[in-house]
C-alpha cells in the first residue's frame, strides 16, 4: 500500500479542503510590488540572519532546532534536500511548499502555532529547506505524555476543546490537517495546546517522496489515520478520527490500536487491517460516561457519519465543568456524569457540507 504521497486531485474532492487564501509573492520585491510583496522580501532577509541554537528533537521530516531571530526566539524545522534524486522535480515540489508556507504565514488563530516564513539553504555541502514556527518551550504533548505518563481526564477535557477549536478554525479556512496526533500538538508556557504541522502536509510528503524515495513519513502516523485516508480521501472529517485517537493516547500515553502494536505486523498490514476491517481503535477501560460517547461519535469508519468539530464543541464531554474532577487519568465511579447523553448542534450549525 503506497500512501506516501497524495494526488493533487483530492484538494477539490468531497470532504477534503484546500485553501482558498490568495497565493502569495515569491519574497523577491520589484519596484510595481504591492505591500506583500515588500513585506516578503523585508522578512526573508530578516529570517536568513537567525543564529542557530540547540536541537529541539527530530520529526518526520527532519531535525527542529531553536533558533534566534531579530531578538525573538522561534523553532526552525530544518528538511534536508537530497537533490541528486531529481532536481527538477524537487524544485517543484520545493516551490509548491514555499508558496503554501507562505499563505499559511497569514492565519493567526490561539489554538494553532503560528508560520514565521521559510527559505531555502542552497549550500553545496548541507542543502535544505528551513521552516521558521513558534516556539513553544513545553514541547508537544507527546513529550510529556513520555515523560511524565497519562494526563489526568481534566487536562484531557481541556486539551480535547483547545484542540476542536483549532480544528474548527482550520477547517472554516478550508485547511484539513491530515496529521492530528500528540506529537503535532504543543504546548505554549501558559499550558495551552495549538494545533502544529497543518496545511503543508502534503507538500512536505510529496518533496520528501521525490528527495528520498521512502515512505519514512507515513511509518509514526498509521496509528492515527481514518480508514478512508489510506484511500486518499483525506477531509475536515479525517482529522476527527484522528482527534479520537488523540484522545485514547492521552488517556494512555500511549498510541492507539495496541492490539496491533502487539502483534508487530508489518507496516503494510497494519494499514490493510485498519483500512479493510470493521473495529475501531480500543477504548481505554474505565472511562466516564461522556467519555466513552465522545470516542464513539469521533471513531466511526464511516467518515460521512462523522460530526464536525463545530458541532463535537457541544458535547459534554468538552463543555461539562472538570473543577471538581480529581486530576488522576481516569475519574472515579462516584465522579463520574451520572447520564451518557450528549449534546450536539442541529445539523445546521455544523460546518459546511461536503
Amino acid at each position: 500500500v503506497d500512501v506516501s504521497v497524495e494526488s493533487r486531485a483530492h484538494r477539490s474532492n468531497l470532504d477534503e479542503c484546500p485553501s482558498p487564501l490568495p497565493a502569495c509573492g515569491s519574497g523577491r520585491a520589484s519596484p510595481s510590488a504591492g505591500p506583500y510583496e515588500r513585506l516578503d522580501a523585508e522578512e526573508d532577509s530578516r529570517l536568513r540572519s537567525f543564529k542557530q541554537g540547540e536541537s529541539l528533537g527530530r520529526g518526520a521530516y527532519g531535525e527542529v532546532f531553536k533558533a534566534m531571530v531579530a531578538g525573538r526566539f522561534m523553532a526552525v524545522k530544518k528538511i534536508p534536500l537530497d537533490l541528486s534524486l531529481g532536481q527538477k522535480a524537487a524544485d517543484k515540489e520545493i516551490s509548491s511548499l514555499l508558496l503554501e508556507i507562505n499563505t499559511l504565514k497569514r492565519l493567526k488563530h490561539p489554538r494553532i502555532v503560528r508560520y514565521h516564513g521559510s527559505i531555502r539553504q542552497d549550500s553545496e555541502e548541507d542543502p535544505a529547506l528551513l521552516i521558521f514556527l513558534e516556539f513553544m518551550p513545553s514541547g508537544s504533548i507527546k513529550g510529556v505524555l513520555q515523560k511524565f505518563g497519562p494526563y489526568g481526564l481534566r487536562l484531557v477535557r481541556k486539551y480535547t476543546r483547545q484542540i476542536l477549536e483549532g480544528l474548527e478554525f482550520l477547517h472554516a479556512e478550508r485547511i484539513v490537517h491530515r496529521d492530528v496526533k500528540g506529537a503535532n500538538i504543543l504546548i505554549d508556557a501558559q499550558g495551552d495546546a495549538k494545533l502544529a504541522d497543518f496545511g503543508a502536509c502534503r507538500e512536505l510528503e510529496a518533496l520528501q517522496s521525490t528527495c528520498t524515495g521512502g515512505m519514512k513519513s507515513i511509518h509514526g502516523s498509521v496509528f492515527w489515520m481514518a480508514p478512508e485516508v489510506m484511500k486518499f480521501k483525506a477531509g475536515r472529517r479525517s482529522d476527527i478520527w484522528a482527534l479520537g485517537c488523540t484522545v485514547i493516547e492521552m488517556i494512555t500515553a500511549e498510541a492507539p490500536w495496541p492490539n496491533l502494536r502487539i502483534e508487530k505486523l508489518p507496516v503494510t498490514e497494519m494499514l490493510r487491517r485498519i483500512v479493510e476491517g470493521t473495529e475501531i481503535p480500543p477504548l481505554p477501560e474505565k472511562i466516564p460516561n461522556d467519555c466513552r460517547s465522545f470516542l464513539e461519535r469521533t471513531l466511526v469508519r464511516d467518515h460521512m457519519k462523522r460530526p464536525y468539530a463545530k458541532q463535537l464543541l457541544t458535547h459534554r464531554f468538552v463543555v461539562q465543568d472538570a473543577s471538581s474532577l480529581a486530576s488522576s487519568p481516569l475519574a472515579s465511579p462516584s465522579q463520574r456524569p451520572s447520564s451518557a447523553e450528549e449534546t450536539e448542534s442541529s445539523p445546521a450549525s455544523a460546518a459546511a457540507s461536503p
